[in-house]
């Protein structure tokens, strides 16, 4: 090759994109990884070309590692889905890589319409000393899903940052009798103290409705419950 052809060639190698060169060298792993990844700063192709090219192209290690540097935030949530799809049993430690970087709401949102929100509690919890908002409704929801009481009453003690009253609303006619009593406690919380109560009348749970009756410091919400002990005749709880 002539001089002016070699100059030829390194001036068409130098304005070649690394894209392009990801999808030149697709079916040569060590070449995409090595080469690519480092050399050419192309992150946000590299994880393009991992997930259109997996059976070749993907490395756990190496994907959570340059997603991490992206400039199209979007990705996060294209990664999500991939897991979802290719990869479920990894979906955790991919969300606690990106744990900083992620929207909690918008990652909730994303794997609550693909109906398999489930799969991320392990990562759920994991946030959850956030307090975030979405996060706690989401794993909330879960525990109510799978009957969990205890796990549901552990939640909404430690983190109140949730909508209260719709989660009270959901559990006040559940047929497992501790779940209505985590709605009589959420109700009590909003100081809606008739209602929570009543709702432990409702269920015989008469100490939880006398110590709501206290909590109230409301004389005529005490003297009411006075009178239901007296009428019940039960001079174990009249006497408390």
């Amino acid at each position: 090759v002539d001089g002016c052809g070699l100059c030829k060639f390194f001036f068409f190698f130098k304005q070649k994109t690394a894209y392009e060169m990801l999808r030149s060298l697709v079916g040569s792993e060590m070449c995409i990884r090595d080469s690519l990844y480092t050399n050419y700063n192309e992150h946000d192709n590299a994880i393009n070309i991992m997930i259109e090219h997996s059976p070749t192209a993907w490395s756990h290690e190496q994907f959570v590692n340059i997603i991490q540097k992206v400039s199209n935030l979007d990705l996060y949530y294209k990664a999500m889905l991939f897991y979802l799809e290719e990869q479920p049993q990894l979906i955790n430690e991919l969300l606690k890589g990106l744990t900083n970087k992620i929207d909690f709401s918008k990652t909730v949102s994303v794997m609550r319409k693909t109906g398999y929100l489930p799969i991320i509690t392990p990562w759920l919890k994991s946030v959850q000393t956030q307090n975030n908002a979405s996060t706690n409704e989401a794993i909330n929801q879960i525990y109510l899903e799978n009957e969990d009481y205890e796990s549901l009453r552990e939640s909404v003690t430690a983190y109140e940052n949730f909508d209260q009253l719709a989660l009270a609303q959901q559990t006040e006619r559940h047929k497992i009798v501790e779940f209505r009593r985590i709605s009589a406690f959420l109700y009590r919380k909003h100081q809606k103290y008739q209602k929570s109560i009543a709702l432990s009348k409702q269920d015989n749970m008469f100490r939880d409705a006398i110590e709501t009756a206290q909590e109230s410091q409301d004389t005529e919400i005490v003297e009411d419950i006075l009178r239901f002990f007296v009428q019940q005749k039960d001079k174990e709880f009249f006497t408390v």
